[in-house]
């Protein structure tokens, strides 16, 4: 998925690609890829990197897998919820 060829194949999907390389491809001068484009820019201009804890990690992994859940399962956010704070207290005892 890192590879230059794999993030262009990504780029034609419409995805914002990390590798400079990748914005090579002769596709990025297509009107097709001017919001690429303008995104590129404006990471290049404003982004930085951000280092996340361990435990932030952990709880954007338990919140993304339980939406999952929730989603393909046609589960309430109620429940949601509920696995994602049980999950987490459990992530919190064991840090």
């Amino acid at each position: 998925m890192t590879s230059s060829t794999a993030q262009k194949i990504a780029a034609h999907g419409g995805e914002v690609v990390a590798r400079t390389s990748a914005y090579d491809d002769p596709y990025f001068a297509s009107p097709e890829a001017a919001d690429q484009q303008g995104w590129k820019k404006l990471v290049q201009e404003r982004g930085r990197m951000v280092t996340y804890s361990v435990i932030q990690s952990t709880f954007n992994q338990i919140a993304g897998e339980a939406f999952q859940r929730m989603i393909l399962r046609n589960g309430t956010p109620e429940s949601a919820v509920t696995e994602i704070k049980s999950r987490y207290a459990e992530a919190l005892a064991k840090a």
